[in-house]
């Protein structure tokens, strides 16, 4: 573990001296050390961002911006991005040659970041809700369980600490995928993706998307979301659609996560990112 964080800042530091400034003047020191909680102005390949000083905001720049795990989706007329946290994705989308993104974010303070960040942009619309299938979920209004009070993450089903919990507004998908002609789509919604992917399986003619980036989450086994997961993958061959496995940064095969899966034990995560493309 240690070898690895060591790695991993090192290639920060040769591919972005900026961020790994920040990252140890603004987390290790300002936040670690001294216990402040402060925002961050940071520019990053011109890009301007603001988030506040904890690790995972600077976890998931390292991602967008070190890693480039949204390299896929370019060149694409409209993405539909379910899960815009602070607005660094939306940032990286908009920026690398795709004409429009439309972005959900149902945390109302991760929205207050993601608004600062994302409003010099023409090409982004934002939007302050969950994006659920109302088949699972029929209220507009819903609980959002975070795993502390100041954490970034969260979601609808109490994956995390249920002590901790907002009440968030929703929004059908249904209500939304007619209004835009989404040639791409980008999912990170902490195991709400499963219903999403569920709809778009028992409404076929909805799925247009010529790319897509879903990242998959499991806290221990859940055999129906397995379920849903291989039936999906089977969904993606049959109708003309290739697709790769990334966990970690390197891609795997299906009988590589399937095996990770099969030796999950309870509240251990096993998560990994799920690339299709229209061939």
């Amino acid at each position: 573990m240690l070898i690895n964080s060591l790695k991993n800042n090192i290639f920060v530091l040769l591919k972005c001296p900026n961020l790994f400034f920040y990252k140890f003047v603004y987390y290790l020191i300002l936040r670690k050390l001294l216990g402040k909680r402060i925002d961050c102005n940071l520019t990053i390949k011109n890009y301007k961002l603001v988030i506040p000083n904890d690790i995972i905001p600077f976890i998931v720049l390292e991602e967008i911006f070190i890693y480039e795990v949204y390299k896929y989706l370019k060149n694409l007329k409209c993405i539909l991005e379910l899960g815009g946290f602070l607005g660094e994705s939306a940032v990286y989308l908009a920026m690398n040659g795709n004409k429009r993104v439309v972005t959900f974010e149902p945390d109302p303070k991760n929205f207050k970041y993601l608004i600062k960040n994302v409003s010099q942009f023409d090409n982004i619309e934002y939007y302050n809700f969950a994006v659920v299938n109302r088949k699972k979920h029929g209220s507009s209004e819903l609980l959002y369980y975070k795993s502390d009070e100041f954490d970034y993450g969260g979601n609808l089903y109490g994956m995390y600490d249920k002590k901790h919990k907002i009440k968030i507004r929703s929004v059908g998908i249904d209500e939304i995928i007619d209004k835009y002609n989404f040639d791409g789509i980008k999912m990170d919604i902490e195991g709400c993706e499963f219903e999403i992917i569920e709809y778009f399986m028992e409404n076929k003619n909805k799925f247009n998307f010529c790319k897509g980036y879903i990242e998959i989450h499991f806290e221990g086994k859940n055999e129906d979301n397995m379920k849903i997961f291989r039936k999906f993958i089977n969904f993606l061959e049959n109708n003309g659609y290739k697709y790769k496995i990334y966990k970690d940064n390197k891609e795997m095969s299906l009988s590589n996560i399937l095996h990770l899966y099969n030796n999950l034990s309870d509240k251990k995560w096993l998560i990994f990112v799920l690339y299709f493309e229209k061939l």
